[in-house]
């Protein structure tokens, strides 16, 4: 059965506003979608930073008994910071989206 020509008004002008606002707020959709997804993660993994604070807590203590070896624990906390902090939770959030 057919739509009458008061449904396809209806329908045409739904379509059109919901471009207009997907348009007029796209980049707040998106934010609001990371920033959603980045939350989701982090609400998951609690515990995320704490071999990243092990490694600055060994280099803390290296400190005054090698430099050297309090850089590459320092280093290496923030490597671990880096990849399980922001990496993770952003590829989590591509990968989320990619699936749906």
């Amino acid at each position: 059965m057919g739509m009458t020509p008061q449904e396809a008004w209806q329908e045409e002008a739904y379509d059109r506003m919901v471009e207009d606002i997907i348009r007029d707020h796209r980049q707040d959709i998106i934010l609001e979608f990371v920033t959603d997804r980045m939350a989701s993660y982090y609400r998951q993994n609690p515990d995320l930073i704490a071999p990243a604070t092990a490694m600055l807590n060994e280099a803390r203590k290296l400190r005054d008994v090698s430099a050297s070896g309090c850089l590459v624990f320092a280093y290496s906390a923030i490597e671990i910071t880096l990849r399980d902090a922001i990496l993770k939770p952003v590829v989590f959030g591509l990968v989320d989206k990619i699936r749906h």
